[in-house]
């Protein structure tokens, strides 16, 4: 009771830090709705497994693409470059919608060739690239309409972007990457490959046609797009690299998953909620940097050590609770929720501690180098945080579910 009362009182205190830290994560109770899908995925996938492995690599493109933009567009609506309008907007505005077109594609299309290197067939390929290239028209284009959306209404309703546009748009991204992707699997599990390589060539020709069309119509700065694209090259790339680690992982216990569909359930939900919760931290250990009031990664811990991290940390576990019976609930494993609320707690606060320190640490010795955290620093922790999430989930899972 001593132990209730003390931290009622912690929280009456520092409500702003358990605010800024719990709103987020129950935004990204939404990405139950993605783990529902992964589980529908993995099940479908009867044919062409590599078109379930290739989800978190997906998942990753798909956010580095709509985070940069989210972060663009937040930043130009706040300095003016970009109007609350979607007609007769300036040419950033376009240019950002071109460059994140761009991203995207060029992404999908090295992931199509990454598997079929890896499988050796050509047949793959063409499964592959119509699964990539569907996907892509059926995602980008909708994500970055609904982003647009938030970053306007967010904009006029003078709301903080930290606190809803980012978690929102990363938990709108995950499901429709996945959704886009289950029915793009549902339609090449039915169809003949033969048939398939010729609805990919007119797939191409259209999406190619698609993105003359953009260029040619909207007032689009071309040296613009190809700057933001080439800025985000790396962090994105990065990213592609951890997910490809995350999909190894998930090639090596396929079984395991469709045993216990909670573990794809809770995946999507705890990667967002602990890469969330890290880059809030990095980005406000960035902010500190940056005005001078921390120098170093030892200041910065006892400076906000007992009041952020403690914050931090028991809203992680009162999410971890929802997480847990969500979870259960859309996997149908409502007899296991002691073990899956343990599964959930342990992989939340084992990655948390971990993600916490690299944040700060890298941040700090980003800055002191010279070099931008927010284009270094965070990137590479939320990257590293989905393949800790995933391996640190697997493993936990086979010693809590059997």
């Amino acid at each position: 009771m001593k132990f209730i009362r003390k931290t009622i009182k912690f929280l009456i205190k520092n409500k702003k830090y358990y605010k800024n830290a719990i709103i987020p994560l129950f935004i990204y109770t939404l990405e139950i709705l993605t783990g529902g899908i992964s589980v529908l995925i993995i099940f479908a996938s009867r044919k062409y497994i590599v078109s379930f492995l290739i989800l978190p690599q997906l998942i990753t493109v798909g956010g580095g693409v709509t985070g940069i933009y989210s972060a663009h567009i937040s930043t130009g609506l706040n300095t003016g470059e970009i109007k609350i309008s979607f007609r007769n907007n300036t040419e950033v505005f376009y240019s950002l919608i071109f460059s994140a077109l761009i991203l995207a594609l060029i992404f999908r299309l090295i992931i199509a060739i990454f598997w079929s290197i890896i499988f050796m067939k050509i047949n793959v390929f063409f499964v592959l690239l119509f699964i990539v290239l569907l996907s892509y028209v059926l995602n980008i284009f909708l994500s970055i309409l609904l982003i647009s959306w938030i970053s306007f209404a967010t904009k006029k309703r003078k709301l903080d972007p930290d606190l809803i546009l980012y978690p929102l748009s990363s938990v709108m991204n995950d499901f429709i990457v996945a959704i886009s992707l289950y029915f793009t699997i549902i339609l090449v599990e039915s169809s003949d490959v033969d048939i398939l390589k010729i609805e990919t060539v007119f797939l191409v020709v259209f999406l190619l046609t698609i993105l003359f069309e953009i260029y040619r119509r909207l007032n689009i700065n071309l040296s613009l797009s190809l700057k933001v694209a080439g800025e985000s090259l790396v962090s994105i790339t990065v990213g592609l690299i951890f997910s490809t680690i995350n999909s190894s992982i998930f090639s090596t216990s396929i079984n395991k998953l469709k045993q216990e569909p909670s573990i794809l359930a809770l995946w999507p939900i705890l990667t967002t909620a602990v890469g969330g919760q890290s880059s809030g931290i990095a980005c406000f250990c960035t902010t500190r940097l940056h005005t001078g009031y921390i120098r170093t990664s030892r200041e910065f811990f006892e400076k906000f050590g007992p009041t952020l991290l403690f914050s931090y940390f028991l809203s992680l576990i009162s999410a971890g609770i929802l997480y847990a019976i969500t979870a259960s609930i859309v996997s149908y494993s409502s007899e296991k929720i002691t073990s899956i609320l343990e599964l959930t707690l342990l992989t939340l606060l084992t990655s948390f501690t971990v993600m916490l320190i690299l944040a700060v640490c890298v941040s700090s010795i980003t800055f002191s180098f010279g070099i931008d955290p927010d284009s270094f620093a965070i990137p590479l922790v939320t990257s590293f945080s989905d393949f800790l999430v995933t391996f640190t989930l697997i493993n936990y899972a086979t010693l809590l579910l059997g």
